[in-house]
């Protein structure tokens, strides 16, 4: 029986290392075979001995590899020798070229014994971590290992990394695919990968993405193991007319769905997924606005349920080839190719992130060294298309049934991060069950404020409800502002794109919240696509990982609590008014909740900030009011009404309409 146990692993293990030899070098395979054979030695005999024919063959001196290559490349003389010399020489000549080997061999051995990262990505040493646990027996969902990614620029490093170490495949999937800096960079990346026989493709979502017709018939063409894809794209076009567009937008089952996945998988065994795009305000490169976003990078068995995913997304009948799209179709052999290929020729401004992607010193300190091994992992993701209810407003998705099943359990906290709080009677009133169930629970949310969105529709949404999220759900809410304390940490680059921004007559630049996750009772977290929004609950396709582990959820939770401080966040609380005033405006707030249009102006919450020299405390605290002032209902606005402001009123006031598309 044992033996028959011994040859099941043996068998499994090796079907584990074809599934990945690819994406490994030929060095790795042989490094990963020989701790497999050590281990196996160590299993029957107790010990580990060095190979006794490798001792033999040592040389008792060292022996120069300059010295070598002179014997063997001079001139032979063409004296007659005795037969016996001749076969001397041939026996010489055979030692020196085993011994050679044997002292590349041992020379191998021993880099690999001074560092775990040699002559491959330095992440690839986890792919045989991982898999060494499920030759243990170690279940799929235990043997990953993570990395929370919080820097964008550092997020761009990571991306540019892997293209440039990928074996076998690439697979991206993301919302919008961007013809700015960071989009043509990545693409040019993307295209060499090809070139040198990784088989990339790309899925992207129609009606957020550039649609420039000749670029993407260059693209269509490039090369045959670079594939794009557009999800669900109005009227098999890339740029369709704004009334078809329109059309196709409110009629069900059509555009309105969107596919919100972020992807990016390379050799099926390293994932990233979270919130970020492919656009440069993704990345620390926007001159204007610069996302607060967060990632998440797997390296393990998961990934394959990440391929699984990527496939039936590829597959789906409304993912069309770019080749294939009307418009492209008519333009492929007319194109300019080399002023196409021109185009994405990568900027000068990516040097650095070239030089740190291309360094295994930063790669090792910036990334392999805060791999985590988590208790537990799952991958959550909606099927292409989501559910198929009228209009999709209702019935949820995959997703939202998985992190509602979750969420509910919360004993003493669950923490949140989203750049849209807009949310709908189902989930208000799972908060408000949840409240009623145990007072004591925190429900906390860190999004955006008035200063900081870059959705001001889904904002005003969020400013009509918020009272009822405050007094019926029971939520703390935080709005982030759009020049933190901790700007220069989180934007470093903030100097240089000021400067540019001065330059081009635009805005500072400034930080809006754009992650979606969330800390459960400081033990399970979420990182993904995820909004807390009617259109991530009911109607996008959606993507993330739920990680069951006190050090990650606590590291999470850690930096979303550092997002909510009083440096970095405005607090959103009910006003001090007259107890007569209050209910009249709970009144008409609560009718207007419910109603498609709100003509009531005023509100029964407002935006505090921290007095300086103040405790921060959080709301509902009795010495609240005492330690923190009203700043009104757009904190960052001037003394008079802006044109921000005043469309912010308009909406609230009609988007009752349409939230549910928000």
């Amino acid at each position: 029986m044992k033996k028959v146990k011994s040859l099941y692993k043996a068998a499994f293990i090796t079907f584990f290392l074809l599934c990945f030899s690819n994406a490994q070098n030929d060095d790795y395979k042989e490094w990963l075979q020989q701790e497999r054979l050590q281990k196996k030695r160590f299993e029957e005999k107790g010990a580990l001995e060095s190979d006794k024919t490798s001792r033999q063959n040592l040389p008792k001196q060292e022996i120069k590899r300059e010295e070598t290559i002179s014997r063997s490349t001079s001139p032979k003389k063409v004296e007659e020798t005795p037969v016996t010399d001749k076969i001397s020489d041939k026996n010489t000549e055979k030692q020196d070229e085993a011994n050679n080997k044997v002292e590349e061999k041992v020379t191998r051995q021993n880099q690999r014994k001074t560092s775990p990262y040699t002559e491959i990505s330095p992440l690839y040493v986890f792919v045989k971590k991982t898999v060494l646990n499920l030759y243990e027996g170690m279940d799929a969902s235990e043997s990953n290992y993570i990395n929370i990614l919080n820097d964008g620029y550092d997020a761009l490093i990571l991306r540019i990394h892997l293209i440039r170490n990928a074996k076998k495949s690439i697979n991206i999937q993301t919302y919008i695919l961007a013809d700015d800096e960071t989009g043509r960079f990545i693409i040019s990346e993307l295209l060499a990968a090809a070139r040198r026989g990784v088989q990339v493709k790309v899925l992207a979502d129609h009606f957020s993405s550039f649609r420039n017709t000749d670029l993407i018939a260059f693209l269509a063409t490039a090369h045959p193991n670079f594939e794009i894809k557009y999800y669900r794209p109005s009227a098999k076009m890339a740029d369709p007319s704004d009334l078809q567009e329109v059309l196709d937008y409110v009629v069900p089952n059509k555009t309105n769905q969107r596919m919100h996945n972020k992807l990016f998988l390379v050799d099926d065994f390293i994932g990233i997924t979270g919130g970020r795009n492919i656009q440069n305000c993704y990345y620390n490169f926007g001159v204007g606005i610069n996302f607060r976003d967060r990632d998440v990078i797997l390296i393990g068995p998961l990934a394959q349920e990440m391929r699984d995913a990527f496939d039936k997304y590829w597959t789906y009948k409304r993912s069309i080839n770019a080749a294939n799209l009307k418009d492209v179709k008519s333009r492929i052999g007319k194109i300019d190719m080399e002023k196409c290929e021109s185009h994405f020729a990568a900027d000068e401004m990516f040097s650095d992130i070239i030089r740190k992607a291309t360094d295994s010193n930063y790669i090792i300190q910036h990334f392999a060294d805060k791999m985590l091994s988590p208790k537990h992992v799952s991958l959550v993701v909606d099927k292409p298309g989501k559910n198929r209810k009228f209009f999709f407003f209702y019935g949820q998705g995959e997703i939202t049934k998985a992190i509602s099943k979750v969420v509910k359990n919360a004993k003493n906290s669950l923490i949140m991060q989203s750049p849209y709080l807009v949310l709908d009677k189902a989930a208000i009133k799972m908060f408000e069950k949840m409240k009623k169930k145990n007072p004591k629970l925190r429900l906390a949310v860190s999004s955006n404020s008035f200063g900081s969105t870059d959705n001001l529709i889904a904002y005003s949404a969020n400013y009509k409800m918020r009272f009822a999220y405050i007094d019926r759900a029971g939520l703390e809410i935080y709005e982030y502002k759009p020049h933190p304390d901790d700007m220069l940490k989180i934007l470093p680059q903030y100097p240089v794109l000021e400067r540019k921004a001065s330059e081009q007559k635009k805005k500072k630049p400034f930080l809006c919240i754009h992650a979606k996750s969330f800390v459960m009772d400081s033990t399970i977290a979420f990182v993904g696509s995820y909004n807390l929004a009617p259109r991530s609950a009911n109607l996008n396709t959606e993507i993330g990982l739920l990680i069951d582990d006190p050090l990650v959820a606590r590291l999470l939770e850690d930096d979303i609590l550092n997002d909510m401080s009083p440096a970095n966040s405005w607090v959103v609380a009910k006003r001090e008014v007259p107890y007569t005033t209050e209910k009249i405006n709970e009144l008409f707030e609560t009718i207007s909740m419910f109603s498609p249009i709100s003509l009531w102006p005023f509100s029964n919450t407002s935006s505090f900030e921290l007095i300086p020299g103040k405790t921060p405390c959080r709301p509902g605290s009795p010495e609240f009011y005492q330690n923190y002032h009203d700043i009104g209902a757009f904190p960052g606005a001037g003394d008079e009404y802006d044109e921000k402001e005043i469309a912010t009123m308009i909406l609230k006031t009609i988007n009752g309409l349409a939230s549910r598309l928000l």
